[in-house]
């Protein structure tokens, strides 16, 4: 949040829409006190799961996703929903520095990373953000987890088929 404060000094116009499910409720206060405080910033949170279709909503009217992960052992080796999730619908995101997830932002020119601890970067980022062009590299196939699990039913299926032959 600090980072995002940060960058809208430099860059007013700019605004941070957070949805999603908030369990923690000393959180969703200190998000909420943030919220009244800057009118730039938007909360769809709830204690309960947000609705997808919600989620997705929230997607289609962003310019850019930002995931601001901590790197700790149960997250950094594993690729969050919401990257495939924008490689799937064309959207823009930063992320933070991970190898894995930069394989996918540079393979696709999908995004970029950004280390969200430090926060006077904010002009660089603008700068870099507004010379990017995303999404002009290889179409993002796993994104479409469906289109190889499809191909792999039908091979299963061929070789059972010719297993009884």
């Amino acid at each position: 949040m600090d980072w995002f404060l940060n960058l809208q000094k430099s860059f007013p116009e700019i605004s941070l829409h957070i949805i999603g499910h908030c369990p923690l409720p000393e959180f969703e206060k200190m998000l909420k006190e943030m919220a009244d405080r800057n009118k730039g910033i938007r909360l769809d949170i709830s204690p309960i799961p947000v609705p997808y279709a919600q989620i997705l909503e929230a997607y289609r009217s962003a310019d850019m996703v930002l995931l601001p992960y901590r790197q700790i052992p149960s997250i950094s080796p594993k690729i969050p929903s919401k990257l495939y999730e924008c490689l799937a619908m064309g959207i823009p995101f930063l992320h933070s520095p991970n190898a894995l997830w930069h394989s996918f932002s540079d393979k696709y020119q999908a995004g970029f990373e950004v280390d969200f601890t430090l926060n006077d970067q904010g002009k660089e980022i603008m700068a870099r953000l507004r010379s990017s062009k995303f999404y002009n590299k290889a179409f993002p196939y796993e994104a479409f987890w469906a289109h190889k699990e499809k191909a792999q039913l039908q091979d299963l299926v061929n070789q059972l088929i010719n297993s009884k032959h």
